[in-house]
């Protein structure tokens, strides 16, 4: 067991006693002493003192075994709070029957809440944060959309109780963090990046849950170049399940931060997760991509004509610099090739080809559009616009994995001590090797001088006029 888990326990106790008064709460067995003595009766009311005993007595178990919540999902009312969530929604709900799995759903349901303590564990994550739940609902729905045509129904299910799963972690933190928006370098952030791990302990007491499910709860923050949490891990040793949810989880940020408040579809956001899957094309984006375009795009463009203007001067300084951006790169990856046997710098080498990749690739993002553009400019082609539109939010998502290339170019080469890294052989999934750490001097000098080259050409700025727009705040990095 991990030792994340035992000090937290009485927060997920928190969550009980705060929702016993409208849901009650009691326990499901007799419970005895290590001596024997009869500790409490079944029927029981929780409350704090009976929380702090459990907590003493079975230091090892989850309060989920001992009591039970009243109103708790079953199978019916958990696939219900899944229809109902599609059908608040158009967007959702157009894609919801046009891919239809609801027997299939109402199958996985019942099997989820047969297990008990996995049902109040959702009904709980329901009841504290609505918004984390209706995440999980997203998340479990697309896992069924995207494995459908690629998997068996037991690959199915692991796709869907990993969605609904996923953040219980959550659950077992400081209830302040369920408030979204805390500062990333706050004592709370820091709670927040255990959530996998923890929740990874917590649905291991669960019959329902598989282990590459356990896996994929794990992994589901982790980066592929490295940058994710809790530890980091680099591509190839990622599996496939969490890289899943990592996608879900950023399409439903952005789709319900950004693009359903101002009425626009999921369809929009196809240009974003285009350019995301072009960049790190380890991500499982293609299917996605097709299930998203299946749904209705918006027609219109969002941005005010009498700013179209300096919304296309924009596209044409982002297009330069990234043009630029594209030519350093190929400089960069001749100049470091002795570094390459460092895990890290592999990662961001390949982070780098991609990205110069997703520039050629595009199809928009070129010479001839550019070109196009003037004439759209100087005609107000208002039809065109839309795509103008989409082809800002492309760059926006190139201009996103720039940043997170530099910054952890910078970082990388500030490392004083090269240790040896590891990393996953192909061959052998479970196994690491030790790769031999870089002569110190040569790619340190190269990487210094070619992280100059980068960040010799600046970002074009915002006009101020533009900074406020929606589309303008998309792919932001946080700041840490």
């Amino acid at each position: 067991m991990m030792d994340v888990r035992l000090p937290q326990v009485n927060h997920y106790a928190k969550h009980l006693l705060a929702w016993k008064p409208f849901h009650p709460v009691t326990l499901t067995t007799d419970l005895a002493g290590k001596d024997g003595e009869l500790l409490f009766s079944a029927g029981t009311e929780f409350d704090d003192g009976m929380a702090a005993q459990l907590k003493q007595y079975f230091p090892d178990q989850l309060l989920s075994e001992w009591v039970n919540v009243e109103g708790s999902f079953d199978g019916e009312s958990l696939f219900s709070a899944l229809r109902s969530f599609f059908y608040d929604d158009p967007v959702l709900q157009e894609l919801y029957e046009k891919r239809y799995h609801a027997p299939l759903l109402a199958k996985f349901c019942d099997r989820v809440c047969a297990d008990r303590q996995l049902a109040q564990h959702l009904w709980i994550l329901h009841l504290s944060a609505p918004r984390i739940f209706e995440r999980a609902l997203f998340g479990a729905w697309f896992m069924v959309a995207l494995l459908a045509r690629l998997g068996d129904e037991a690959e199915l299910y692991d796709g869907f109780v990993a969605g609904l799963v996923h953040d219980l972690g959550l659950l077992y933190l400081d209830p302040q963090v369920l408030i979204e928006g805390h500062n990333s370098d706050s004592d709370l952030w820091r709670a927040f990046i255990q959530h996998p791990e923890v929740g990874a302990e917590v649905i291991t007491w669960f019959d329902e849950v598989s282990a590459p499910v356990v896996r994929a709860v794990k992994e589901h923050h982790e980066e592929l170049d490295g940058t994710g949490f809790p530890q980091g891990k680099l591509a190839k040793q990622l599996a496939p399940l969490g890289r899943y949810l990592q996608l879900l989880d950023s399409l439903h940020a952005v789709y319900t931060k950004y693009f359903r408040p101002r009425a626009r579809t999921l369809a929009d956001v196809t240009p974003i997760v285009q350019m995301n899957h072009l960049c790190k094309p380890g991500q499982p984006a293609a299917e996605l991509i097709l299930l998203l375009r299946e749904g209705m795009a918006s027609q219109s463009c969002s941005v005010p004509e009498n700013l179209m203007p300096l919304l296309i001067g924009q596209v044409r300084a982002r297009h330069f610099y990234i043009k630029q951006f594209v030519a350093q790169a190929d400089v960069f990856l001749e100049q470091n090739q002795l570094a390459i046997a460092n895990a890290r710098f592999f990662a961001l080498h390949n982070l780098l080809e991609h990205i110069a990749m997703a520039m050629k690739q595009s199809g928009l993002i070129n010479d001839g559009y550019i070109r196009w553009l003037d004439q759209v400019e100087k005609e107000q082609l208002v039809h065109a616009y839309k795509e103008v539109e989409d082809v800002f939010l492309m760059m926006q998502e190139i201009l996103y994995h720039i940043r997170r290339f530099t910054l952890q170019l910078r970082r990388f080469s500030e490392i004083e001590e090269k240790e040896r890294t590891k990393l996953t052989a192909i061959w052998a999934p479970n196994k690491t090797i030790p790769l031999v750490a870089p002569t110190p001097a040569e790619p340190s000098q190269s990487m210094h001088q070619s992280l100059l080259g980068f960040t010799g050409t600046k970002e074009p700025e915002l006009p101020p006029e533009l900074e406020s727009l929606w589309l303008a705040q998309v792919r932001q990095l946080r700041k840490r």
